[in-house]
């Protein structure tokens, strides 16, 4: 983004080099040569260049940024042997309800199937848990089968 008076320096330095884009941005070393014809062009229809930034017209309107589109959050899990497993999923994935960044950090789900059940050596039900299926959610480093006590899971 370039000041008016950038951008007037620009112009009338184009002008004075008879039109020679390379030169010009050579010696002040700016703009792009497309910026340049453009404000050269503004400048030659309307004498003037305006005074405050146009910019493009944004991507997204504010609607589309503040909802209609789900956040994406961070998730954890401990597996039975302490391991940590990250997971980053849109927050409708891990959450029936909208989560409140002021409640974090808050408890979640990732959907699941049990593939394999055992008892451990002290006697407690472990489980071995792939999250392919349903949604194939996968940890960021590419786990998608867990080793869980049978207590962190719960039926829904």
């Amino acid at each position: 983004m370039y000041s008016y008076e950038d951008r007037i320096r620009a112009v009338e330095l184009y002008i004075k080099l008879g039109k020679r884009v390379r030169p010009t941005i050579r010696q002040l070393g700016y703009p792009t040569k497309n910026s340049l014809k453009g404000w050269y062009n503004e400048y030659r229809q309307k004498l003037d260049l305006p005074a405050g930034y146009a910019g493009r017209r944004p991507k997204f309107s504010q609607e589309q940024k503040s909802g209609s589109y789900p956040t994406f959050v961070e998730c954890l899990l401990i597996d039975a042997m302490g391991q940590k497993h990250r997971f980053v999923e849109k927050e409708p994935v891990v959450s029936a309800t909208e989560i409140d960044i002021e409640s974090l950090p808050a408890p979640g789900v990732i959907a699941c199937e049990v593939e394999l059940e055992w008892l451990d050596s002290e006697g407690r039900l472990v489980v071995r848990a792939a999250t392919t299926r349903p949604w194939g959610i996968e940890s960021t480093a590419g786990c998608s089968s867990f080793i869980v006590f049978a207590e962190q899971l719960q039926e829904i």
